[in-house]
């Protein structure tokens, strides 16, 4: 029986050198993304503050979440499927743990997208309690007060314990608000 020569079953895949640049553009990719995500963060705030009809932006801003979301998970879905497939065409026998791959590698792109479903869901919700027309300060006490009133013409008395906030309430002009 013949001898192996000492770097028999070894596979170099990158030089320490390589592997040490590959990691510093990965933490550098990390750090970028997270300071990208505050800037538009800070950015979207100013927006709606500067903004004459901020609950319109607010909704605007929503949308343009639940779109880049949803533009996020279509887009690893249909690229995840694409690569994998192409790199796999000649062995479909590791299809499965190609994919896997992907999706593990791909964790952090998901989760983003997930997230950003969940933050436009809010923020459009955020802006659609917040009314219509008008001042959102005003307006919002002025449906509370209509809401109320209403509930304690309905029981008959003005007076009852359950309303006794509403027979306190003075219609404003903020009652005008629709």
């Amino acid at each position: 029986m013949a001898k192996l020569p000492p770097d028999a079953g070894q596979i170099v895949i990158m030089q320490s050198d390589q592997l040490k640049a590959a990691q510093k553009g990965v933490k550098a990719v990390k750090w970028l993304s997270v300071l990208v995500s505050i800037i538009v963060l800070v950015l979207f705030a100013a927006a709606v503050w500067i903004a004459p009809k901020r609950r319109k932006l607010i909704l605007a801003v929503g949308v343009s979440c639940l779109l880049c979301g949803l533009i996020v998970l279509v887009a690893r879905r249909l690229l995840g499927h694409y690569i994998v497939d192409t790199l796999t065409s000649g062995a479909p026998d590791v299809k499965g743990a190609a994919l896997e791959a992907w999706s593990i590698g791909t964790y952090l792109l998901r989760d983003i997208g997930v997230n950003l479903l969940i933050y436009g869901v809010g923020i459009v919700a955020a802006g659609l309690i917040a009314g219509r027309l008008g001042s959102p300060r005003h307006c919002g006490a002025g449906r509370l007060r209509r809401w109320c009133t209403s509930r304690c013409w309905s029981t008959g008395s003005s007076r009852s314990p359950s309303c006794s906030w509403c027979s306190s309430v003075r219609p404003t002009r903020s009652d005008w608000c629709r």
